[in-house]
């Protein structure tokens, strides 16, 4: 096996294997479970001390959500401060493991993200435990393809540059966090998830990640949305059968990850086309039949992606007025 489908091989095995896990147990907010599992298996390399501190810090971070939303879901103006001291604090704890994808990973599995349905809108706290423990289900997911398919012996990958974040940093994506809660539920209240989703993983991006790096996932994005878009069309509107779904899904992100192993600088773009794919497709036990319902899922996605911009843009330009204040000063 080549060091292209190495990778390939492994991505696609892992998205079969969570969705194989989500169609038996027919379980809730599966998409949570693709999130993680096409995160965790596309990175380069695989250590088990470091899946067992993001899994043990994705239940701890469960918790305090479900703690958040058990006490302040009901009075609006405490739960959005409560939920910006959530992200702050998840955040702040997350960074400390200097691992973008750990900071990712939580976003996917925090609880007061709520999804439209039974288990979610009528308790609180078995509702936190299904997204925590769908976050789990692709953590394991990813844990087993890589003993199924090893990294190659003697392979030494070029491992992503470490990531610090100040608490300035984790109060910006705790804002991101809070308007993109608040954006969603205003403009599209059935999906408001999705702008969570998609804002606050953009936002850690866009704090991380070089220019050049952000305009290929930029584009990966775009890619992801619009190749997600017409393969639901398609399925809809010519099957409804499962298992051809899990065929096209598994190809699709083993195509990516050959792509993002074959070229370097385009594997951000294979990874944010990943994100940006899985959000619309992951909805299981069944592909959608509803094309109106996909398109609000992509547009509360979007918006959650266009907000953490426009913040991130305005923090830039407070820290650029700030420096300019203190050197008025320092001059005087």
């Amino acid at each position: 096996m080549s060091d292209a489908w190495r990778p390939a091989s492994r991505l696609a095995l892992a998205v079969a294997l969570a969705l194989l896990v989500i169609l038996t147990l027919k379980f809730p907010h599966s998409f949570r479970a693709m999130l993680a599992v096409s995160l965790l298996a596309n990175l380069p390399s695989f250590r088990r001390s470091t899946m067992r501190q993001r899994l043990l810090l994705v239940w701890i971070t469960g918790t305090m959500g479900i703690v958040v939303e058990a006490l302040f879901l009901d009075a609006p103006w405490l739960y959005a401060p409560a939920y910006l001291l959530l992200i702050y604090i998840t955040m702040a704890m997350a960074s400390r493991s200097r691992d973008a994808a750990t900071m990712t990973l939580l976003v996917y599995g925090l609880s007061g993200s709520l999804i439209s349905g039974k288990i979610a809108d009528s308790a609180p706290i078995m509702g936190g435990f299904y997204r925590t423990l769908a976050v789990t289900i692709g953590i394991f997911a990813a844990a087993v393809v890589f003993y199924i398919i090893p990294l190659r012996k003697g392979y030494r990958p070029q491992l992503p540059e470490p990531v610090h974040f100040t608490g300035r940093d984790t109060f910006f994506l705790g804002v991101v966090g809070v308007i993109c809660l608040v954006g969603g539920h205003t403009f599209v209240p059935e999906n408001r998830v999705f702008a969570i989703m998609g804002g606050i993983p953009w936002g850690i991006q866009l704090l991380s990640a070089s220019t050049s790096s952000l305009r290929v996932r930029l584009v990966g994005a775009v890619l992801g949305t619009l190749v997600a878009m017409f393969t639901l069309s398609v399925l809809s509107a010519s099957t409804n059968n499962v298992a051809i779904y899990m065929i096209v899904v598994c190809c699709i992100m083993g195509a990516v990850g050959y792509l993002g192993s074959s070229i370097p600088w385009v594997k951000p773009g294979c990874a944010q086309f990943a994100v940006c794919f899985m959000i619309p497709t992951g909805m299981l036990p069944g592909p959608i039949q509803n094309f109106h319902q996909v398109f609000s899922i992509v547009e509360a996605m979007w918006l959650g992606i266009i907000l953490a911009s426009l913040l991130y843009y305005l923090h830039q330009w407070l820290l650029v007025v700030e420096r300019a204040v203190e050197g008025t000063s320092h001059g005087v």
